[in-house]
């Protein structure tokens, strides 16, 4: 809006250049993304209240570790570390690597932490796990063919793997694949079969680079969201910690026409048994879906995988 008028820009390259003549600094939309999840982040004293159930279900899915065995995690779309239990990540990891694009909640992040064990923490901050943000303005105007796509799809699989910069005993992506479509929502108009391409080519640049960051013989944990009682009133009836009835539900609204899932937990887990990713993933599988209140309540899913041990040469070498 400027003052009463709204202005209506006929491409990206219109409004980029409406906001630069009138929105002085905030024409990229890169950076207008950073800032928006900026300002989301900044809620996370009511949010840590809230996650409490959540985030013990969230813990539970992290493995136990084995007798004497010293180990890292690396925790993909940390923030605010909201729904962690950063006492219990401290005990029983000798390193804790924080991804996030927002810097400013990995800071807060962090001083969650016992502060006797802050040192141990180490932040990886302006990673976009995406793959695409460096893409907004471009393809706001011209969205990528199949060839184009998955070829972006692959240069950001190795960017993200060279920006974590290491492989750790277990790597946790906490519900942030429903987060990363965001940005691209917030600043394109486009088609239905569009915004699945787009959807399609993100999930696989996540599961890759969560996969892929997996030390040999370790695991790989992702809780990720479906969709909320915003949608599905009836949820909000519904026990938080009964799975079963939590699938049944989620599955009578899908088959019933009333949801149409971005990502369909059948359809994930058949992604990680896929020849792309079978030498990095082993044993796939869903565990029973649970409620998250976080003002909308969600249905969360979890995923669990071993990534498969190295053959004895690379072991050795």
């Amino acid at each position: 809006m400027c003052g009463e008028t709204p202005f209506l820009a006929c491409s990206a390259a219109c409004l980029t250049r409406h906001q630069s003549d009138v929105h002085a600094g905030a024409a990229e939309a890169a950076s207008r993304a950073l800032n928006y999840q900026a300002s989301v982040n900044r809620n996370f004293e009511q949010n840590r209240r809230q996650y409490a159930s959540h985030r013990e279900r969230l813990m539970s899915l992290i493995p136990a570790a084995d007798a004497g065995h010293a180990r890292d995690i690396c925790i993909f779309g940390a923030g605010n570390c909201n729904d962690l239990d950063t006492e219990r990540l401290a005990t029983e990891f000798s390193g804790i690597h924080l991804v996030d694009l927002d810097p400013e909640a990995l800071e807060r992040g962090r001083e969650s932490f016992p502060a006797s064990k802050r040192d141990g923490v180490t932040l990886h901050s302006g990673i976009d796990l995406s793959g695409f943000m460096d893409r907004l303005d471009e393809w706001g105007d011209r969205f990528p063919d199949d060839r184009d796509l998955g070829r972006a799809a692959l240069e950001a699989i190795q960017r993200i793997l060279k920006q974590v910069g290491r492989r750790c005993d277990v790597v946790l992506s906490t519900c942030v694949l429903s987060q990363l479509p965001i940005p691209y929502r917030r600043t394109w108009v486009t088609s239905a079969t569009n915004w699945k391409r787009l959807h399609d080519a993100i999930t696989a640049v996540h599961l890759a680079t969560l996969a892929g960051s997996v030390q040999p013989g370790g695991n790989g944990v992702m809780a990720f969201d479906l969709f909320g009682s915003q949608r599905a009133p009836g949820l909000r009836g519904l026990d938080r910690d009964d799975g079963e009835a939590i699938r049944a539900f989620a599955d009578e609204q899908v088959r019933a026409g009333l949801i149409r899932l971005d990502w369909d937990p059948a359809a994930i887990l058949e992604r990680l048994k896929s020849p792309a990713l079978s030498t990095l993933v082993a044993s796939p599988r869903l565990t029973l879906p649970w409620l998250w209140n976080t003002g909308d309540t969600l249905v969360v899913y979890g995923l669990l995988f071993k990534r498969p041990e190295a053959p004895a040469a690379i072991r050795a070498s």
